[in-house]
Protein backbone atom coordinates (compact mmCIF):
# COMPACT_ATOMS: atom_id res chain seq x y z
CA UNK A 1 0.00 0.00 0.00
CA UNK A 2 2.87 2.36 1.17
CA UNK A 3 4.36 1.84 -2.52
CA UNK A 4 1.14 2.86 -4.47
CA UNK A 5 0.73 5.88 -2.39
CA UNK A 6 4.53 6.80 -3.33
CA UNK A 7 3.91 5.97 -6.88
CA UNK A 8 1.25 7.78 -7.25
CA UNK A 9 3.34 11.05 -5.69
CA UNK A 10 5.89 10.57 -8.21
CA UNK A 11 3.47 10.26 -10.50
CA UNK A 12 2.13 13.50 -10.07
CA UNK A 13 5.56 15.37 -9.73
CA UNK A 14 6.45 14.07 -13.33
CA UNK A 15 3.19 15.16 -14.34
CA UNK A 16 3.86 18.62 -13.08
CA UNK A 17 7.33 19.19 -14.09
CA UNK A 18 6.45 18.15 -17.70
CA UNK A 19 3.80 20.70 -17.80
CA UNK A 20 5.60 23.43 -16.40
CA UNK A 21 8.17 22.63 -19.19
CA UNK A 22 5.88 22.81 -21.88
CA UNK A 23 4.51 26.28 -20.78
CA UNK A 24 8.02 27.54 -20.78
CA UNK A 25 8.45 26.21 -23.90
CA UNK A 26 5.76 28.29 -25.50
CA UNK A 27 6.49 31.92 -23.84
CA UNK A 28 9.66 31.57 -25.56
CA UNK A 29 8.73 30.54 -29.02
CA UNK A 30 6.11 33.52 -28.81
CA UNK A 31 8.92 35.96 -28.12
CA UNK A 32 11.77 34.88 -29.94
CA UNK A 33 10.46 33.47 -32.84
CA UNK A 34 8.64 35.71 -35.24
CA UNK A 35 5.40 34.51 -36.95
CA UNK A 36 6.12 32.13 -39.71
CA UNK A 37 4.84 33.48 -43.56
CA UNK A 38 3.32 30.75 -45.29
CA UNK A 39 2.70 31.15 -49.32
CA UNK A 40 -0.81 31.26 -48.21
CA UNK A 41 -0.50 34.23 -46.49
CA UNK A 42 0.18 36.59 -49.19
CA UNK A 43 -1.83 38.33 -50.67
CA UNK A 44 -2.68 38.09 -54.40
CA UNK A 45 -3.74 40.36 -57.13
CA UNK A 46 -7.66 40.00 -57.22
CA UNK A 47 -9.94 39.89 -60.46
CA UNK A 48 -12.29 42.79 -59.95
CA UNK A 49 -15.26 40.01 -60.15
CA UNK A 50 -13.50 38.59 -57.38
CA UNK A 51 -14.11 41.67 -55.07
CA UNK A 52 -17.17 43.23 -53.55
CA UNK A 53 -18.18 46.39 -54.75
CA UNK A 54 -18.43 48.21 -52.03
CA UNK A 55 -14.47 47.29 -50.92
CA UNK A 56 -13.41 48.73 -54.45
CA UNK A 57 -11.74 52.44 -53.95
CA UNK A 58 -9.28 54.21 -55.88
CA UNK A 59 -5.76 54.09 -55.26
CA UNK A 60 -3.28 56.89 -54.93
CA UNK A 61 -0.39 56.66 -57.55
CA UNK A 62 2.50 57.66 -55.95
CA UNK A 63 5.22 59.60 -58.08
CA UNK A 64 8.01 57.44 -59.29
CA UNK A 65 11.71 58.64 -58.01
CA UNK A 66 13.74 59.34 -60.73
CA UNK A 67 17.52 59.39 -60.38
CA UNK A 68 19.05 62.73 -59.65
CA UNK A 69 20.91 64.55 -62.25
CA UNK A 70 22.17 67.18 -63.07
CA UNK A 71 20.17 70.93 -63.33
CA UNK A 72 19.70 71.07 -66.93
CA UNK A 73 20.48 74.78 -68.16
CA UNK A 74 17.75 77.37 -68.55
CA UNK A 75 16.80 78.08 -72.26
CA UNK A 76 16.70 82.30 -73.61
CA UNK A 77 12.87 81.73 -73.73
CA UNK A 78 13.02 81.35 -69.84
CA UNK A 79 15.82 83.12 -68.86
CA UNK A 80 13.90 86.25 -70.66
CA UNK A 81 10.83 85.52 -69.08
CA UNK A 82 12.64 85.41 -65.46
CA UNK A 83 12.88 89.05 -64.90
CA UNK A 84 9.37 91.27 -65.10
CA UNK A 85 8.47 93.23 -67.25
CA UNK A 86 10.22 91.38 -69.93
CA UNK A 87 9.59 89.75 -72.72
CA UNK A 88 10.05 85.90 -73.64
CA UNK A 89 12.10 86.51 -77.21
CA UNK A 90 14.18 83.91 -78.11
CA UNK A 91 17.83 84.93 -79.01
CA UNK A 92 18.22 84.42 -82.74
CA UNK A 93 14.89 86.70 -83.58
CA UNK A 94 16.62 89.13 -80.63
CA UNK A 95 19.76 89.81 -82.63
CA UNK A 96 17.73 89.81 -86.10
CA UNK A 97 15.71 92.45 -84.07
CA UNK A 98 18.89 94.20 -83.46
CA UNK A 99 19.35 97.38 -85.81
CA UNK A 100 22.83 96.83 -86.00
CA UNK A 101 22.97 93.43 -86.30
CA UNK A 102 22.94 92.96 -90.20
CA UNK A 103 23.02 97.14 -91.88
CA UNK A 104 25.61 98.68 -92.72
CA UNK A 105 25.65 102.56 -92.47
CA UNK A 106 27.39 105.39 -94.35
CA UNK A 107 28.34 109.41 -94.46
CA UNK A 108 28.24 111.01 -97.76
CA UNK A 109 29.13 114.30 -98.59
CA UNK A 110 29.43 117.18 -98.63
CA UNK A 111 27.23 118.51 -101.17
CA UNK A 112 26.39 122.18 -101.83
CA UNK A 113 24.23 122.26 -104.97
CA UNK A 114 20.56 121.41 -104.11
CA UNK A 115 20.80 119.47 -108.04
CA UNK A 116 23.23 117.10 -106.69
CA UNK A 117 21.31 116.59 -103.25
CA UNK A 118 17.97 116.04 -105.26
CA UNK A 119 19.36 113.50 -107.33
CA UNK A 120 21.33 111.48 -104.92
CA UNK A 121 18.43 111.81 -102.86
CA UNK A 122 16.55 110.19 -105.17
CA UNK A 123 18.97 107.49 -106.08
CA UNK A 124 18.93 106.29 -102.45
CA UNK A 125 15.11 105.77 -102.45
CA UNK A 126 15.21 103.77 -105.94
CA UNK A 127 17.91 101.86 -104.16
CA UNK A 128 15.32 101.31 -100.95
CA UNK A 129 18.42 102.85 -98.61
CA UNK A 130 17.28 104.60 -95.49
CA UNK A 131 18.75 107.89 -96.12
CA UNK A 132 18.87 111.01 -93.95
CA UNK A 133 19.91 114.68 -94.77
CA UNK A 134 21.25 116.91 -92.65
CA UNK A 135 23.36 120.60 -92.86
CA UNK A 136 26.13 122.59 -91.05
CA UNK A 137 28.24 125.28 -91.24
CA UNK A 138 32.20 124.19 -92.46
CA UNK A 139 34.99 126.48 -92.90
CA UNK A 140 36.58 126.06 -96.29
CA UNK A 141 40.06 127.21 -97.51
CA UNK A 142 39.15 129.27 -100.67
CA UNK A 143 43.06 130.74 -101.46
CA UNK A 144 46.44 130.87 -99.38
CA UNK A 145 48.04 134.19 -98.82
CA UNK A 146 52.00 134.47 -99.21
CA UNK A 147 53.77 136.93 -97.80
CA UNK A 148 56.77 138.72 -96.21
CA UNK A 149 55.86 139.87 -92.70
CA UNK A 150 55.75 143.80 -91.70
CA UNK A 151 59.45 145.58 -91.77
CA UNK A 152 60.04 148.04 -89.19
CA UNK A 153 58.96 150.92 -91.50
CA UNK A 154 57.86 151.58 -94.77
CA UNK A 155 61.50 152.44 -96.01
CA UNK A 156 62.97 148.88 -95.11
CA UNK A 157 59.75 147.41 -96.85
CA UNK A 158 60.73 149.56 -100.02
CA UNK A 159 63.93 148.90 -99.89
CA UNK A 160 63.07 145.08 -99.25
CA UNK A 161 61.08 145.18 -102.70
CA UNK A 162 63.92 146.54 -104.89
CA UNK A 163 66.28 143.60 -103.21
CA UNK A 164 63.45 141.22 -104.76
CA UNK A 165 63.35 143.19 -108.08
CA UNK A 166 66.83 142.85 -108.58
CA UNK A 167 66.01 138.42 -107.89
CA UNK A 168 63.55 138.94 -111.14
CA UNK A 169 60.71 138.56 -108.58
CA UNK A 170 57.50 140.17 -109.18
CA UNK A 171 53.64 140.55 -108.20
CA UNK A 172 55.02 142.65 -105.15
CA UNK A 173 53.29 144.84 -103.61
CA UNK A 174 54.02 146.68 -99.89
CA UNK A 175 50.42 147.15 -97.02
CA UNK A 176 50.43 150.72 -96.81
CA UNK A 177 48.35 150.72 -93.43
CA UNK A 178 46.36 148.13 -90.82
CA UNK A 179 47.62 145.42 -88.37
CA UNK A 180 49.64 144.18 -92.09
CA UNK A 181 51.50 147.59 -92.89
CA UNK A 182 54.50 147.14 -94.19
CA UNK A 183 54.36 143.49 -94.87
CA UNK A 184 55.00 142.69 -98.42
CA UNK A 185 52.42 140.97 -100.23
CA UNK A 186 53.14 137.68 -102.71
CA UNK A 187 49.96 136.88 -104.19
CA UNK A 188 47.14 134.96 -103.24
CA UNK A 189 46.84 131.03 -104.52
CA UNK A 190 43.91 128.85 -105.26
CA UNK A 191 46.07 125.68 -106.34
CA UNK A 192 48.16 124.06 -104.11
CA UNK A 193 50.71 123.38 -106.90
CA UNK A 194 51.07 127.36 -107.97
CA UNK A 195 51.35 127.87 -104.46
CA UNK A 196 54.58 125.40 -103.76
CA UNK A 197 56.16 126.84 -107.46
CA UNK A 198 56.03 130.22 -105.84
CA UNK A 199 57.21 129.15 -102.32
CA UNK A 200 59.81 127.26 -104.09
CA UNK A 201 60.92 130.32 -106.01
CA UNK A 202 60.88 132.92 -103.39
CA UNK A 203 63.39 130.72 -101.24
CA UNK A 204 65.55 129.29 -104.01
CA UNK A 205 66.56 133.43 -104.17
CA UNK A 206 67.11 133.74 -100.30
CA UNK A 207 63.74 134.63 -99.32
CA UNK A 208 61.72 133.39 -96.70
CA UNK A 209 58.16 133.81 -96.99
CA UNK A 210 55.04 132.90 -94.89
CA UNK A 211 51.36 131.58 -96.11
CA UNK A 212 48.39 131.75 -94.16
CA UNK A 213 45.05 130.14 -95.40
CA UNK A 214 42.05 132.28 -96.57
CA UNK A 215 38.58 130.72 -95.14
CA UNK A 216 35.02 131.51 -96.39
CA UNK A 217 31.78 129.48 -94.30
CA UNK A 218 29.67 127.28 -96.63
CA UNK A 219 26.86 125.44 -95.48
CA UNK A 220 27.04 121.46 -96.59
CA UNK A 221 24.41 118.80 -96.83
CA UNK A 222 25.18 115.30 -95.70
CA UNK A 223 23.76 112.03 -96.06
CA UNK A 224 24.38 109.59 -93.84
CA UNK A 225 22.63 106.24 -94.84
CA UNK A 226 21.36 102.85 -93.66
CA UNK A 227 21.50 99.64 -96.09
CA UNK A 228 20.73 96.02 -95.38
CA UNK A 229 24.23 93.91 -95.30
CA UNK A 230 22.78 91.59 -97.92
CA UNK A 231 22.67 94.16 -100.85
CA UNK A 232 25.48 96.60 -99.65
CA UNK A 233 25.66 100.24 -100.91
CA UNK A 234 27.33 100.51 -104.82
CA UNK A 235 30.07 102.41 -103.92
CA UNK A 236 31.69 102.04 -107.35
CA UNK A 237 28.47 103.39 -109.06
CA UNK A 238 28.11 106.60 -107.03
CA UNK A 239 32.01 107.21 -107.92
CA UNK A 240 30.81 107.46 -111.04
CA UNK A 241 27.72 109.80 -110.64
CA UNK A 242 29.61 112.25 -108.10
CA UNK A 243 33.26 111.69 -108.59
CA UNK A 244 33.55 114.60 -106.10
CA UNK A 245 31.48 112.48 -103.10
CA UNK A 246 33.48 111.62 -100.32
CA UNK A 247 32.01 107.92 -99.29
CA UNK A 248 33.13 106.79 -95.84
CA UNK A 249 31.54 103.69 -93.82
CA UNK A 250 31.08 104.16 -90.21
CA UNK A 251 29.35 102.08 -87.39
CA UNK A 252 25.79 102.15 -87.09
CA UNK A 253 24.49 104.29 -84.08
CA UNK A 254 28.10 106.52 -84.29
CA UNK A 255 27.67 110.31 -84.18
CA UNK A 256 27.50 112.17 -87.75
CA UNK A 257 31.19 113.10 -88.46
CA UNK A 258 30.26 116.76 -90.57
CA UNK A 259 33.38 118.75 -89.86
CA UNK A 260 35.57 115.66 -89.24
CA UNK A 261 39.35 116.72 -90.96
CA UNK A 262 40.10 113.52 -92.38
CA UNK A 263 37.12 114.28 -95.14
CA UNK A 264 38.27 118.01 -95.00
CA UNK A 265 40.22 119.79 -97.37
CA UNK A 266 43.51 121.37 -95.53
CA UNK A 267 46.32 123.31 -97.20
CA UNK A 268 49.69 122.61 -96.73
CA UNK A 269 51.33 123.56 -93.53
CA UNK A 270 53.70 126.00 -94.59
CA UNK A 271 53.25 128.91 -92.35
CA UNK A 272 57.16 129.78 -90.41
CA UNK A 273 57.56 130.44 -87.07
CA UNK A 274 54.74 132.96 -85.43
CA UNK A 275 51.13 133.29 -86.36
CA UNK A 276 49.15 136.21 -87.57
CA UNK A 277 45.02 137.35 -86.72
CA UNK A 278 42.10 137.08 -89.07
CA UNK A 279 43.20 140.55 -89.82
CA UNK A 280 45.81 139.91 -92.44
CA UNK A 281 42.95 138.48 -94.56
CA UNK A 282 41.70 141.96 -95.10
CA UNK A 283 45.03 142.82 -96.11
CA UNK A 284 45.28 140.08 -98.16
CA UNK A 285 41.81 141.09 -99.85
CA UNK A 286 43.52 144.56 -100.52
CA UNK A 287 46.59 143.27 -102.29
CA UNK A 288 45.01 140.88 -104.41
CA UNK A 289 44.02 143.87 -106.25
CA UNK A 290 47.09 144.74 -107.14
CA UNK A 291 48.53 141.18 -107.74
CA UNK A 292 47.82 138.06 -109.47
CA UNK A 293 45.61 135.65 -108.26
CA UNK A 294 46.75 132.08 -109.50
Amino acid sequence: MKWVILGLVLTNVAFFGWRLSQDQEVVVADVAAPPAVGVAMVNRLLLVSEVESGVLRRRRTLPSRQPASAPQPQSSERLAGDHEGTVSVPLAEALALSPMADRECYTLGPLENEDDISALGAWFNAQGSQATLRSDERREVTSTWVFLPPLESREAADARVREMQAANIDDIYVIPRGDMANAISLGLYSQNDTLQRRVSQLEGRGFAPSVLPRYRTATASWFDVTTSAAQPMTVGVLDQIFPDLIIRQVPCGDAAIAGDPAISYNPPDLRQEGSYSDNASGAASEASGRSDTQ
